[in-house]
């Protein structure tokens, strides 16, 4: 096992400094394998998209993009694989700006739901793709980059982490079990909540988050004897939608 996450990670490492190396200072060699990372994933985007991610093959993935089948599987093992660069692309900075959206004059439920924001904003451009993502990355353990997809999911339970911590530091809450097993709360619903609304035909912001906060504050105040309110103030959603 620890020999399959090493060989992994020098994977990760070798396609990430591909993804990431200025053009500039590449030759031309490692200019045309960017080229080909790019019309790979654009092609396995569209593919997931229209043909639907289970019809697609790595064969039509292939010839969309115009390589050669082997070339696919030089930078993903797998279907599922491709399905994580795609992700990764859709993700990433989202991820950067959820954890920035972080004010120490908000309650625990306006900042984790300002948190959550950013991500619906992403995953409601793109509601196919993300439907597909949130179904088949939720056990991704194999595959060259497994291990980059759950390092994925621990930054974003440490970013809902400290913002649980930070609620705990200022009296808001008081913590009967580690804040670690509260973030892991905090995020089961908020995956729980996006495949809700994600599944309705139309994805409204507003609504999608509205029932986030009424969901995160029957986990957080809901046995309160002072509760937060079960129906957030539509000001304060426009706010979050508009400056996060």
């Amino acid at each position: 096992m620890r020999a399959k996450i090493a060989k992994s990670l020098r994977s990760i490492t070798r396609h990430q400094a591909l993804r990431s190396e200025p053009k500039h200072t590449n030759g031309k060699r490692e200019a045309n394998k960017l080229d080909k990372l790019d019309r790979i994933k654009r092609a396995a985007r569209e593919l997931f998209t229209t043909v639907g991610y289970d019809e697609s093959t790595t064969r039509q993935i292939a010839k969309k993009a115009g390589v050669a089948l082997g070339t696919v599987f030089t930078y993903a093992t797998t279907k599922r694989d491709l399905l994580y660069l795609v992700s990764d692309d859709l993700l990433a900075g989202a991820r950067d700006l959820a954890a920035k959206s972080f004010r120490q004059d908000r309650s625990l439920e306006h900042n984790f739901v300002a948190f959550c924001a950013v991500f619906y904003k992403v995953i409601g451009a793109q509601p196919k793709l993300s439907k597909v993502v949130f179904r088949d990355l939720s056990f991704y353990d194999s595959g060259i980059h497994s291990v980059a997809v759950l390092a994925n999911r621990v930054r974003t339970l440490k970013s809902i982490e400290a913002l649980v911590v930070a609620a705990h530091e200022k009296g808001e809450i008081h913590l009967p079990v580690p804040p670690d097993f509260v973030a892991w709360l905090l995020f089961s619903i908020f995956q729980a909540e996006n495949r809700r609304w994600l599944a309705l035909k139309h994805h409204d912001l507003e609504d999608g988050l509205s029932h986030l906060w009424t969901s995160v504050v029957v986990l957080l105040k809901g046995l309160s004897a002072n509760p937060a309110s079960y129906r957030p103030p539509r000001a304060e959603l426009r706010e979050i939608l508009a400056k996060g």
